[in-house]
C-alpha cells in the first residue's frame, strides 16, 4: 500500500520532477512507440495512446504554472529528428501538440489552480 497514487503524492512532486519526466516519457513514447511501424496488440496500442494525454495533463498540473505551454515544444523537436521534417510523424505530432497537447497541460494548470482557491488555507495573491 506505500505505493498507491495519490493527490497527495502527485502534489509533493516537483515542477522539475515533472518536466524532467515530461521529457523523458514524450521522448520514449515518440521513438519507442510512435515512430515505429510494428504491428502492436490492440490493447497495447490502446493503453500507450493514452500516454500522452495523461502526461500533458500531469505536466499541467504538477507544474502548476503557464510557462509548462513552453515544453510543448519538446515533442515537436523529437519527431522532426527522429523522423525527419517530410516525415508523417512530425505532422502527426505537432498536430496533436496543438490539441489535444495544449489544453490538456492548460487544463492541469487550471485544474490546481482551482483546487487551491477552494483549500481554506488559500490567500488570494492580489490580496497580498
Amino acid at each position: 500500500t506505500g505505493s498507491r497514487v495519490t493527490i497527495e503524492r502527485i502534489n509533493e512532486l516537483s515542477p522539475r520532477t515533472a518536466m524532467i519526466g515530461y521529457c523523458a516519457v514524450m521522448t520514449l513514447w515518440i521513438v519507442l512507440f510512435a515512430r515505429t511501424e510494428t504491428a502492436l496488440p490492440t490493447p497495447l496500442v490502446l493503453l500507450l495512446l493514452l500516454v500522452p494525454p495523461v502526461v500533458h495533463f500531469g505536466l499541467g498540473y504538477v507544474v502548476a504554472d503557464w510557462k509548462a505551454l513552453w515544453f510543448l515544444a519538446l515533442p515537436i523537436v523529437v519527431s522532426a529528428a527522429a523522423g525527419g521534417l517530410p516525415s508523417a510523424l512530425w505532422a502527426t505530432i505537432v498536430l496533436l501538440t496543438a490539441f489535444p497537447g495544449g489544453p490538456l497541460v492548460a487544463g492541469g494548470v487550471y485544474v490546481r489552480e482551482w483546487l487551491a482557491r477552494r483549500d481554506p488555507a488559500y490567500v488570494d495573491p492580489t490580496l497580498i
